[in-house]
């Protein structure tokens, strides 16, 4: 019993004391299975090295589901590479649905805790895009990308070419840091969305690993992503536990592009399987909240959302999604060149 008590799944959190695992992370660019394969050996290592001294059932079948996750996102990504991207599919699909979903990180932000938290986040929520003139721009304009100009729709990090789907940042900040803002200048517009009461369940991957470490910070010493954490939920053992199955996938979806203008990015393999088996799961509406990967930097900065479409050949003849239209209000755009600071910006949509 002693033992037990000790190796509790709240205690098995100190696994992230290494910074080994701490996201997004740099790779060398070879070889991604490789790369993948000692990441989770190492990980697979670290845990039963903190459980070397149990041994009862419910502690081996949860490693053993660990492991099934780590096996099938390497086997996922190798039979994509061998041209098998169906069948890698399948692999993906196969741990979203059978294991992954039983360990379920969603929540639904209208029932949970630290409401006052939820509001600030969902509430104040940002949306920019480049534009190439100055004319009247409306809210239909910052919205997501039409259904009918989906060709415009690139492969990106949870996206599915093709696809529009709404992207959103908790700071206008880290909207433009995705776009590349102080490198590619020009006109940019900008409006500020909040979610009103909807059907709208929240997947969250913006925990990472050294917030385990950084549980006993003070406010005031948080970046401004760690701000909007739940910080009594990572506490929890029952959380301690989904977050470990759920970390392989969200540590093979935290890569750092090795080069962005490259035509395939195979560091955007599984958060674009992960897109399509949300948008497969029994009809639910799943949106992803996230940390940044295109730097450790932009990873500090805020949360990002990504807010499925819904559409279906032949049944939706209109521009937008019906159901996102309805689950936001959200304002007319303002062009960003017009202000002095990004900060009036912000000011000036709250307003």
């Amino acid at each position: 019993m002693f033992f037990f008590f000790f190796y509790s799944f709240e205690n098995l959190s100190k696994v992230f004391k290494s910074k080994k695992f701490d996201l997004p992370k740099r790779w060398n660019g070879i070889d991604f299975i490789k790369t993948l394969t000692e990441l989770f050996e190492d990980y697979i290592y670290e845990i039963k090295s903190i459980w070397r001294f149990e041994n009862n059932n419910e502690k081996t079948e949860y490693i053993s589901k660990i492991q099934f996750v780590c096996n099938s996102i390497i086997s996922c990504v190798r039979e994509y590479l061998n041209g098998y991207q169906y069948k890698a599919f399948q692999i993906f699909n196969d741990i979203f649905t059978n294991v992954l979903m039983r360990y379920s990180l969603t929540y639904d932000y209208r029932n949970y805790d630290n409401l006052d938290k939820i509001d600030i986040d969902i509430n104040n929520l940002y949306r920019a895009r480049k534009v190439e003139d100055d004319k009247i721009y409306s809210k239909d304009d910052i919205f997501h990308p039409p259904f009918n100009n989906r060709r415009k729709i690139d492969n990106c990090r949870y996206s599915i070419a093709g696809y529009p789907s709404l992207y959103l940042s908790t700071s206008l900040q880290l909207c433009l840091k995705e776009l590349k803002y102080e490198i590619k200048p020009g006109r940019y517009i900008a409006s500020k969305f909040s979610l009103k009461d909807c059907n709208i369940r929240i997947l969250d991957l913006g925990i990472k690993p050294s917030d385990f470490r950084n549980r006993n910070i003070t406010f005031n010493g948080l970046n401004n992503r760690e701000k909007l954490i739940r910080w009594n939920i990572i506490n929890e053992e029952e959380y301690t536990k989904r977050y470990l199955i759920w970390y392989p996938v969200l540590a093979a979806s935290s890569f750092i592009c090795i080069n962005e203008n490259d035509a395939f990015h195979v560091e955007y393999l599984i958060p674009q399987f992960l897109m399509q088996a949300i948008r497969m799961y029994k009809d639910e509406n799943i949106a992803i909240r996230y940390f940044s990967s295109s730097s450790i930097y932009a990873s500090n900065m805020g949360m990002n959302y990504v807010f499925p479409t819904h559409y279906k050949s032949g049944e939706n003849d209109d521009k937008y999604c019906n159901v996102l239209k309805s689950a936001f209000e959200y304002k007319k755009p303002v062009f960003i060149h017009e202000y002095n600071t990004i900060d009036e910006v912000e000011d000036s949509l709250k307003k």
